[in-house]
């Protein structure tokens, strides 16, 4: 195609004919098909926003074939604003095409499952570069990206936390706790509670219960974690409050 039209036939007010001219000799219409188009475009007095259009294909990539294909589909794209309409519908396309190729491609999720649509709208806020940072963190705590995939999997919002936040979960359960990465990735939901508040006081009351042998059964600290804190203080810290009042109020004083 070539590039322009002369300056006085782009803002020469067309008839239906001029326009079927220019999209034989701009677009390399057939007569016909180029008077089917134009058919649809009688409003048009100037030629200045189907060159613009027409330019905005080209620069986006599309081959001549594919803009005739459009043009005669819906020959209104003529009349469109490029900045106003077809950029962003573009941008936009574009943008979704790469979110959902990065979560079939990158974390083996197809569009039909349910954890698709949860790992949609965890990863709709976050940019490559920030997904490859935080996958970073994990492998520099030995994690593969097998195990990264499957946390994701099990807990898409993983990889929305702050890149502090991944670092001291995974410092804590793997440096402190010695869990291994196959563990941790599932049972994600460790790293997205809070350290401070929630994993390491049930940490401390697990292990006081634990040394003085006060379970009849020996819960795993996921299960401890998960709970509410209703259900926690019932059944690990009140039944013990006279016994070990240290305990209590150790384990109260971290949630004022």
């Amino acid at each position: 195609m070539s590039d322009a039209i002369p300056y006085h036939v782009r803002n020469k007010t067309p008839k239906t004919p001029l326009m079927a001219d220019y999209l034989v000799n701009r677009c390399g219409f057939s007569i016909e098909k180029a008077k089917a188009a134009s058919a649809e475009l009688t409003h048009v007095k100037f030629l200045k926003n189907p060159v613009s259009v027409i330019s905005f294909f080209e620069r986006i990539g599309l081959e001549d074939t594919q803009i005739r294909f459009l043009i005669s589909w819906r020959p209104k794209l003529l009349t469109a604003s490029v900045g106003n309409t077809l950029e962003p519908k573009v941008k936009k396309r574009r943008w979704l095409k790469d979110v959902t190729d990065r979560i079939e491609k990158g974390f083996g999720l197809s569009r039909g499952s349910g954890k698709f649509v949860r790992a949609f709208y965890a990863i709709t806020s976050l940019s490559k570069m920030t997904v490859d940072a935080k996958f970073r963190i994990f492998e520099s705590f030995g994690w593969s990206k097998s195990d990264i995939v499957t946390a994701f999997c099990y807990q898409p919002h993983i990889l929305a936390l702050s890149e502090e936040k991944i670092r001291k979960g995974l410092d804590f359960f793997m440096n402190q706790l010695h869990y291994e990465p196959s563990y941790i990735s599932r049972c994600p939901k460790f790293l997205m509670y809070s350290l401070e508040c929630r994993v390491v006081p049930r940490h401390a009351v697990l292990m006081h219960l634990e040394s003085n042998n006060l379970l009849k059964k020996n819960p795993c600290l996921y299960t401890l974690v998960c709970r509410t804190e209703n259900q926690f203080l019932e059944a690990y810290v009140l039944p013990y409050k006279d016994e070990f009042p240290d305990v209590y109020n150790g384990y109260i004083c971290k949630h004022k």
